[in-house]
């Protein structure tokens, strides 16, 4: 079973650096060579997870489970990462194996493991919510979505000193029926890093 989670892993990683590339080679921004870099680390670290857990799934992410039980061992460059793993499992981003989603989750259906409203990277939209072509493009998006808001490039007010904190007020705010205290806490929990944590912080 590990073998092959692994092997999936690395086809999962590959298909990502794909599409990083081609963005990359498209857009001409560096800031996508970084979050390239970052993704490729991630995945990589995350084939060395002791558990057999996979994306999509309805328990913690490998990735996160590695965090949190293994003493936060990723250097602060992977603040990135974990925070998008810890988004995707507070969003619900599960597979139709868990019995409360016959079909999967909302953000499952949708390759959008953030539960993106919109992305440059989308395909479609269905019940307000962006649609990616595959998992790996959906977590790419998250991600890109998170590097902008980091380096205050959105019209979200968010920047660089912005906190962990800020951002959950503007991910899920009380306007949209969300609990922005309980969001984060199960945030905190899922990728280990602080509330007071700066955006900025995410880049280092």
């Amino acid at each position: 079973m590990q073998n092959r989670a692994r092997k999936i892993f690395l086809k999962i990683w590959l298909a990502q650096i794909n599409q990083a590339a081609k963005t990359c080679y498209k857009k001409s921004n560096p800031w996508i060579l970084l979050l390239l870099l970052l993704s490729s680390a991630g995945w990589l670290l995350s084939l060395k997870a002791p558990t057999g857990s996979l994306a999509p799934c309805s328990r913690p992410l490998s990735f996160t489970i590695l965090a949190n039980k293994a003493g936060l061992i990723f250097p602060s460059m992977f603040k990135l990462e974990r925070l998008a793993y810890g988004i995707a499992e507070v969003e619900g981003f599960y597979s139709s194996f868990n019995p409360k989603y016959p079909g999967g989750s909302r953000a499952y259906r949708n390759h959008n493991p953030g539960n993106l409203r919109s992305s440059p990277f989308q395909v479609g939209t269905l019940d307000a919510f962006a649609v990616f072509k595959s998992d790996e493009i959906g977590f790419f998006a998250l991600k890109w979505d998170l590097l902008n808001k980091a380096l205050g490039k959105t019209t979200t007010g968010l920047g660089p000193n912005s906190t962990l904190t800020d951002l959950i007020k503007k991910w899920a705010p009380v306007s949209d029926n969300n609990d922005p205290a309980g969001y984060l806490q199960k945030l905190v929990g899922f990728s280990g890093l602080p509330a007071s944590t700066k955006l900025k912080e995410l880049l280092e």
